[in-house]
């Protein structure tokens, strides 16, 4: 026992006699070292290596500072002294050697990432602002930089900065039109609704299957207190993206008023009204849903997808003996459709009537 906790004190030992020493020894001239100054700082560094495979961050830090007092120009000596000392959770010093590995080499993208998270996380925001725009410099084009300078901005009070910052990034050609929707998410939230209002449509116009600009967009009109055009936008989502699950979800809990079913009542085919009748049963609106679903049954289909929506309210009620006799009416109207015996012998599956699913495929 003994023989195993002595190196441990031994390097405790030297880590604490070196605490003070060696932060006034590196502020010295960075001249380069002799050749043979530099091999034995690789070797202390080998050795830093192998403590760290040990976890043994305390011997690392004492073999790391031997090798930065041999070759104090190296950005990646310091760089690691920063890692054992944030493993031990001594940020203050980890802050302190990042910052002499960035004054060696700026260009060192790694370490200034390392900083950024020390300083956010010992509170320093402001210090991290300064370091995420440096980092910018060098990668202008990582979009997730800029959503985390913006975030910066808006919890040091600095809102003002985010809207410029985004017209910078804008202003960029072949951006991903997920970074587009990004951004109009976060004008939003600075009190800049009217641009991101416009890069919503703007991306609409050009991918009117796009969900996250859809909600967005909705989301946008509600907040600027435009409940009816929120609910225009919802029912335009909801025909340009029927798989959506999403839409009707949102879509249904803005009924809320006895007259806002009239109208979409009137006007939407049988598969939205189905689509938003279980949103509105799931949010607990059963009488609302009773009447969309009350709609599909008076309606006539005309089309395939009519008829398995008509099938589907069936099957959701689960009475599936009706449901059945839909999808056989389904088949006499339109013979043609492999979509209806393929959904036919589906549903027959599900309810363990194996042998009627078998005659229909």
């Amino acid at each position: 026992m003994l023989k195993r906790v002595l190196p441990v004190i031994g390097c405790c030992w030297l880590l604490l006699t070196m605490g003070c020493a060696a932060p006034l020894q590196l502020g010295r001239s960075d001249k380069e070292p002799s050749d043979d100054k530099r091999r034995q700082a690789m070797q202390y560094f080998i050795k830093a290596k192998v403590f760290e495979a040990q976890r043994n961050y305390l011997g690392a830090i004492v073999a790391l500072r031997s090798a930065a007092d041999l070759d104090p120009t190296s950005p990646t000596i310091f760089g690691q002294l920063a890692h054992n000392y944030r493993q031990i959770g001594d940020p203050r010093m980890a802050v302190f050697f990042a910052r002499k590995g960035l004054s060696l080499d700026p260009q060192r993208t790694d370490l200034r990432r390392m900083l950024i998270q020390l300083l956010e996380r010992s509170g320093e925001r402001e210090a991290a602002v300064g370091e995420l725009e440096e980092l910018l410099k060098e990668e202008s084009d990582n979009w997730r930089l800029y959503q985390h300078l913006a975030y910066l901005y808006m919890e040091a009070g600095e809102i003002e900065k985010v809207g410029p910052l985004f017209q910078q990034l804008l202003q960029r050609e072949e951006l991903p039109v997920d970074v587009k929707v990004d951004v109009a998410n976060m004008l939003s939230r600075v009190g800049k609704q009217e641009r991101a209002e416009q890069i919503y449509v703007e991306i609409l116009k050009e991918q009117p299957d796009n969900e996250d600009a859809w909600l967005g967009l909705a989301e946008l009109l509600l907040t600027q207190g435009k409940r009816d055009e929120a609910i225009v936008c919802y029912r335009q989502a909801g025909r340009a993206l029927p798989e959506s699950s999403a839409v009707p979800y949102y879509l249904a809990r803005m009924m809320v008023m006895p007259n806002d079913l009239e109208e979409i009542i009137e006007t939407e085919d049988a598969g939205f009204l189905y689509r938003l009748g279980v949103a509105l049963s799931e949010a607990g609106k059963y009488e609302q849903a009773t009447l969309l679903f009350e709609r599909i049954v008076g309606m006539q289909p005309t089309t395939v997808e009519g008829w398995l929506d008509l099938a589907r309210y069936y099957i959701y009620l689960e009475d599936f003996d009706q449901a059945n006799d839909i999808l056989s009416q389904a088949s006499g109207a339109m013979p043609d459709s492999s979509d209806i015996y393929l959904f036919w012998g589906t549903a027959l599956e599900q309810v363990g009537r194996l042998d009627e699913a078998i005659d229909i495929y």
